[in-house]
C-alpha cells in the first residue's frame, strides 16, 4: 500500500512526504507482477484486447516486443483488477465522449484500460509505472530496482524448486522465442 509509505528525502520533516501513486497505476503494477508482462504492454492495454468472460488478454503483435501476438490467460484476480480499472476510467470516458459528440467529432470504438489523465482516449505512458515504482522503492529503501525486475523475479520464481514450472512454459508466459 503506497499510501503508508513516506519519502526519506533530506530536508523532509517528520516522516517525510507521502508517496502518491494513483489507484489505476497501482492496479497496472499489480497486473505486471501477476501476469509477468512488460510495463508497456500493461500500460497500453486496450479494451478490445481483453475478454473478461473468457479470461483472456490477446496483446496485438504491434504492441509486443517480439512483434507476435501474445495470448495471456487471466486468473480471477487479474479479471477483478481489470474490472476495477475499467470502472475507475468510466467517468473520464463519458466526459470525453460527451465532449466529442458536442464537437461533432468521432468517438473512439476502443478505449485504453488505463487511460491517461490528460486524454482518456490514450493509454498511460509506461514511464508512469516506472516513476511510481521508483518512488515506492525509494521510500521502502530498495536501491537499484526497476519495473523489469518484477518480471525477472517472477520468471525466476516460476522455475524455482518450489513451483517447478518448466523453462518452456515460463518462456510461453513471458512471450520469449
Amino acid at each position: 500500500d503506497p499510501a503508508k509509505l513516506r519519502t526519506k528525502r533530506q530536508g523532509a520533516e517528520g516522516d517525510g512526504e507521502r508517496v502518491y501513486v494513483s489507484r489505476q497505476t497501482v492496479i497496472a503494477l499489480q497486473l505486471a507482477v501477476l501476469l509477468l508482462q512488460r510495463r508497456a504492454e500493461v500500460a497500453g492495454a486496450m479494451a478490445s484486447e481483453i475478454d473478461l468472460d473468457q479470461g483472456t488478454w490477446l496483446i496485438t503483435a504491434e504492441r509486443m516486443k517480439g512483434r507476435r501476438q501474445h495470448l495471456v490467460p487471466l486468473p480471477p484476480r487479474a479479471v477483478e483488477l481489470i474490472r476495477e480499472a475499467w470502472t475507475l476510467g468510466a467517468k473520464a470516458r463519458k466526459a470525453k465522449t460527451d465532449e466529442l459528440v458536442k464537437a461533432e467529432q468521432p468517438v473512439p470504438s476502443d478505449w485504453p484500460v488505463f487511460p491517461s489523465p490528460r486524454d482518456p482516449r490514450k493509454p498511460i505512458k509506461p514511464d508512469s509505472l516506472t516513476h511510481a515504482l521508483a518512488a515506492v522503492f525509494e521510500a521502502a529503501g530498495i536501491e537499484g530496482a526497476s519495473t523489469h525486475d518484477l518480471r525477472r523475479t517472477g520468471a525466476t520464481a516460476l522455475t524455482s524448486e518450489r513451483l517447478s514450472v518448466s523453462p518452456f512454459v515460463r518462456s510461453l508466459v513471458l512471450s520469449h522465442t
